[in-house]
């Protein structure tokens, strides 16, 4: 499927998010071969997709251990936020990569 991500929304995500600015690339990978995809408990139409990464440089410094998650919301093919997690949130596992 793909996926909108407008200057305005990635304007946004990075405002609210700002250790997901270095991550670009990331989010583009976790939408393409994501480890885990789930349902949203409060939105029906919103999935979130889960790729975990052992390690993360995020500018002068480096996380490990976490995911990046990426909200889409499928009846407007448009990506909500994105943002990294040390755990998934709970919702009904629509897909999980073996």
């Amino acid at each position: 499927m793909l996926w909108e991500l407008s200057s305005d929304v990635w304007t946004h995500i990075v405002a609210r998010h700002p250790k997901i600015s270095h991550l670009l690339s990331h989010v583009e990978e976790t939408l393409r071969d994501a480890d885990e995809v789930r349902r949203s408990r409060k939105r029906h139409e919103t999935v979130l997709y889960y790729k975990h990464f052992a390690m993360l440089r995020l500018g002068h410094g480096v996380v490990r251990n976490k995911y990046v998650c990426v909200v889409a919301d499928h009846s407007e093919r448009e990506i909500k936020t994105a943002y990294l997690t040390a755990r998934l949130k709970q919702g009904a596992t629509l897909w999980r990569k073996d």
